[in-house]
């Protein structure tokens, strides 16, 4: 048997049972380490959604030279998967837009590392605060939380 602890206390089990759970947004980042979020209560997006689009804020591919994968099967010393055109993408799942160049050659640790940053800089980059009106002095407010991406391959 082992020792569980948690850390949700009476206020914030209240208020999620007052809020109805809303499904996380598929999160695609693209080449250039922008973030695209896919809304869950949207119609279902697919991979050639993703990869067809270009202009405006939208990530911006050409299907040849790129392609698509899930951020959950990326591993060292393996070739990234490709997904198939028509798949859907799940909510609260990560997805990277790759290089076609990427296919077939296996991930060195330098490629993980530059995922790693990759993502860390688009996820971090999605959930600044926008500041509109007076700013806070210093000191005051809340510690903000790092956002970190390590892959971590389950055996």
């Amino acid at each position: 048997m082992g020792l569980k602890l948690s850390c949700i206390h009476q206020g914030s089990l209240s208020r999620q049972a007052h809020q109805p759970a809303s499904p996380a947004p598929a999160r695609v980042i693209a080449a250039d380490a922008s973030l695209k979020e896919l809304p869950a209560s949207s119609s279902s997006s697919s991979v050639s959604d993703v990869l067809g689009r270009s202009g405006g804020d939208d990530v911006a591919v050409a299907s040849s030279s790129f392609f698509m994968c899930n951020s959950d099967a990326l591993y060292f010393n393996e070739p990234p998967p490709a997904l198939p055109t028509g798949e859907v993408l799940r909510p609260g799942q990560i997805y990277f837009v790759l290089p076609a160049a990427m296919l077939g050659r296996p991930l060195s640790t330098a490629d993980m590392a530059a995922l790693a940053v990759r993502a860390t800089t688009a996820l971090s980059s999605s959930c600044k605060p926008r500041r509109h009106g007076r700013r806070r002095a210093r000191g005051s407010g809340k510690k903000k939380k790092a956002v970190r991406v390590v892959p971590v391959r389950e055996q």
